[in-house]
């Protein structure tokens, strides 16, 4: 059995499409793994066929014209896949990047693991700038569908996914979340006025942070807020409880910035990719997702059976030579390139697809 149809074999119960459709979405995934490239013309000569590169390059952009996704079956079996914890750390954030004159702009929603996130609902935007409360809660409300009795640690975001719409409709919900601010929003503590964010911590020392002792008034809401400061500036954050884990909680953010690395330039590359409309690119992170979940999930793997190689940086500080995606996506990467001499630990690999 080739690693196409042994891809195949593990993603049909999952995806629920036909044999074709499922044979090309795993030749897909393949190839991005072994290319580390979403540039169509790219990947069309590394695809197992007998046709030319022109018709396979013609299947690909009618896939993407045609084929209909189940986002919410994507997102199913990625996080049945994945070693998530019970309760989840949401991640909200977007990723842009310009194709011509065409703005490309994704807002993704991700689960905080291990140090990386996990994409699981995500839409292009189709404009430039932040997106709106509305495309927010929408986003959302796909996730309470898809996974209504799951259990939520709290929800993560930078200082751009603010206002009064969207905050309440979290309360409502009863959402928690850790929300940057920006150091100018006015907040009203308990018989005062309301003065700048930043004036309530001015006499915080570098290297510190601390929390507001009561609740105070932002945007109409009754919220913590919790400041810290250091070489960087000042980081401000509101929630509606935990006051004494707001600003550790609210690092868990970074993680859906190490996802982005690995979704472009450090990883597959996503900005090579021509696609514009956004039906289409929505596509294409779904087939990225996969391909990052497994290969992350594989170097998770990888590191539990071998120690990873300690570099030194000229400051003597200690880092992992690689990370745990890259340990993962180059293993993947190298039994493809070499199939004879490693088809054995491949099949290995897709035991990742059996939930």
């Amino acid at each position: 059995m080739n690693p196409v149809a042994a891809l195949q074999n593990k993603l049909s119960p999952h995806l629920g499409c036909n044999k074709a459709r499922c044979e090309f979405i795993s030749q897909f995934i393949l190839t991005l793994i072994k290319l580390r490239t979403c540039s169509l013309y790219r990947l069309r000569v590394a695809f197992i066929r007998d046709a030319s590169p022109d018709s396979t390059y013609k299947r690909i952009q009618r896939f993407f014209r045609e084929f209909i996704f189940d986002y919410d079956a994507i997102a199913k079996l990625i996080a049945s896949l994945a070693p998530l914890d019970k309760s989840w750390v949401l991640c909200l954030d977007r990723t842009n990047w310009k194709l011509g004159q065409t703005e490309i702009n994704h807002l993704i929603l991700a689960v905080a693991c291990q140090g990386v996130a996990i994409p699981l609902f995500w839409v292009n935007l189709d404009k430039a700038g932040c997106s709106e409360s509305t495309e927010r809660i929408a986003l959302l409300e796909r996730f309470l569908t898809v996974f209504p009795e799951q259990s939520v640690a709290y929800l993560t975001a930078d200082r751009e996914f603010i206002g009064t719409t969207w905050l309440q409709w979290l309360c409502q919900k009863k959402i928690a979340f850790r929300i940057r601010i920006k150091s100018n929003a006015q907040v009203t503590a308990p018989g005062s006025v309301p003065i700048s964010v930043k004036l309530h911590f001015r006499a915080l020392k570098c290297g510190c942070w601390d929390v507001l002792p009561k609740r105070c008034n932002i945007w109409g809401l009754s919220l913590y807020v919790a400041g810290s400061f250091t070489t960087k500036g000042y980081c401000f954050v509101v929630s509606q409880d935990n006051p004494d884990t707001i600003i550790p909680d609210y690092h868990q953010r970074w993680q859906i910035e190490t996802l982005f690395s690995c979704l472009k330039t450090r990883g597959f590359d996503m900005e090579a990719c021509r696609l514009s409309i956004p039906e289409r690119t929505d596509k294409l992170t779904a087939l990225l997702a996969l391909a990052f979940c497994w290969s992350y999930c594989e170097g998770l793997k990888r590191r539990s059976e071998a120690p990873v190689r300690i570099a030194r940086t000229r400051f003597g500080a200690k880092w992992p030579a690689e990370s745990v995606f890259h340990q993962g996506l180059e293993y993947l990467q190298e039994l493809l390139l070499n199939p004879v001499k490693r088809k054995r630990e491949f099949y290995k690999t897709l035991q990742f697809f059996v939930s």
